[in-house]
């Protein structure tokens, strides 16, 4: 979860030192992060345009429709959640896709353009009004035992985390880190060199502790 980030290491550091965690929110999929970048900054960009630069990027997952139907959020989310103690389940998920039917290259650009364009592009003109950012996050309460999934609003002078490209970000709202001044960790998380340092990091310390 995160890449690079060492979202799960520092969450357990916060917990093994005695602190309480009350939530977590976090944009945990870079493809999404990227998109919703883009389309917060120019609200009049196609969604379907907007995810094509990711694809260009080779961002998205292999299957795509593991970005955009939330699954890839999902999945870190419920990872996490455990990790703070939840005893979650994959259907205990509250889950807002952006597409659910399946398809790949030109075929999902297409399903994009005919069933998530006109209301995306409405709601980002409504945030805009609004004096809002839109974000794909995923939340995880822990008072009151929930995990969710999908588009939340931020108020653009005050987001939770500034965010650029395709970076990943976490806020957590703690004993140690109230509401009005939360621990935020962010930056690049997406795309294989990210990825690979990650899995090389969290393989170093399961040898360190057998060592």
């Amino acid at each position: 979860v995160g890449g690079q980030i060492p979202i799960i290491t520092l969450l357990q550091d916060l917990l093994q030192t005695g602190d309480q965690i009350d939530s977590l929110t976090g944009v945990l999929s870079g493809t999404l992060s990227l998109v919703f970048n883009q389309l917060n900054a120019h609200p009049e960009m196609p969604f379907s345009e907007a995810y094509q630069n990711a694809r260009e990027r080779e961002l998205p997952n292999p299957n795509p429709i593991e970005d955009l139907s939330g699954q890839d959020t999902a999945q870190k989310s419920l990872i996490l959640a455990r990790e703070l103690g939840l005893r979650a389940e994959p259907k205990d998920i509250e889950t807002e896709p952006l597409l659910e039917t399946s398809g790949d290259g030109d075929d999902i650009i297409q399903q994009l353009k005919d069933n998530v364009d006109g209301p995306m592009a409405e709601r980002f003109r409504k945030a805009r009004e609004d004096g809002e950012l839109l974000y794909y996050v995923g939340r995880v309460d822990v008072q009151q035992g929930k995990v969710s999934v999908g588009i939340h609003s931020f108020p653009a002078k005050q987001p939770p985390f500034a965010l650029q490209d395709a970076d990943y970000a976490v806020q957590v709202v703690s004993q140690r880190f109230p509401k009005t001044t939360p621990l935020v960790f962010r930056g690049p998380g997406a795309g294989a060199e990210f990825t690979a340092s990650g899995l090389l990091a969290s393989l170093l310390r399961v040898c360190r502790s057998l060592a």
